[in-house]
């Protein structure tokens, strides 16, 4: 089974957020709606802004207590850097930089995110279609 990063959804050049992913997002401090651009998701009532990086919404709350968004920007820089890989050599690229120190269980993190883009690209065509 090969999978691509490539036409599994329509992304528009500036808003990287489909508008079907939009419209189920919410606020994770109260609940509220967002209102998105290309740049971040700010709350509707509260008014708790959240970044979207490398077309991703960033809607946590907290730091991670494992590594800083500084870090983890600089690791995202070093995997997309060449462009234009596969999902599956971005994935295999990520396991590496992530635990280096354990390359046999690559193959089986790999199957198992290969097989939810499967699944989740096929829920969005059920979706689509309802």
């Amino acid at each position: 089974m090969t999978t691509s990063n490539k036409g599994v959804v329509a992304l528009k050049p500036n808003n990287p957020i489909p508008s079907w992913l939009e419209d189920l997002l919410i606020c994770p401090a109260c609940g509220a709606d967002v209102e998105g651009s290309a740049r971040s998701f700010r709350c509707t009532v509260c008014g708790s802004e959240y970044p979207v990086r490398y077309g991703i919404p960033d809607f946590r709350r907290w730091p991670d207590p494992y590594i800083t968004v500084d870090d983890e920007l600089a690791k995202i820089r070093k995997l997309l850097t060449p462009a234009g890989r596969s999902f599956r050599e971005l994935l295999a690229d990520y396991y590496y930089v992530l635990s280096p120190e354990n390359p046999e269980l690559h193959a089986h993190f790999i199957a198992a995110i290969e097989g939810s883009v499967v699944r989740g690209a096929a829920l969005v065509l059920k979706l689509r279609a309802a």
